[in-house]
């Protein structure tokens, strides 16, 4: 399965300029998901998460794959919409140990 990593330290120490330059180092594209899901319900904020994995929304008609960054976690997102967004991360990647022809990407979480 692909990892989920969590990137922590004071503003401006270079968190979001690492996993660019660590995608590009892997040929990867970074999506950043921040503030705009903010403020929606519990059920839009899973809603969404689900269309972006499920809809290829993600992918945006490229064949670069995708790294999926929340940036600024802590400060975008209310803790429950943080623990939502958590919970739907853990429950795509136990669905994808059951189930290989699930999506999965690369994901970042800075804060």
């Amino acid at each position: 399965a692909n990892p989920v990593f969590f990137l922590c330290g004071p503003t401006g120490c270079g968190k979001s300029t690492l996993v660019q330059i660590a995608a590009k180092t892997m040929h990867l594209r970074v999506v950043s998901i921040g503030s705009e899901l903010s403020g929606t319900s519990q059920d839009d904020l899973v809603h969404q998460l689900e269309s972006l994995w499920e809809m290829d929304s993600i992918s945006f008609s490229t064949r670069i794959p995708p790294l999926v960054l929340f940036d600024n976690f802590d400060t975008s997102f209310s803790s429950i919409e943080r623990r939502h967004i958590i919970s739907f991360l853990v429950k795509r990647y136990e669905e994808a140990k059951a189930d290989p022809k699930k999506r999965l990407f690369p994901v970042v979480i800075t804060c």
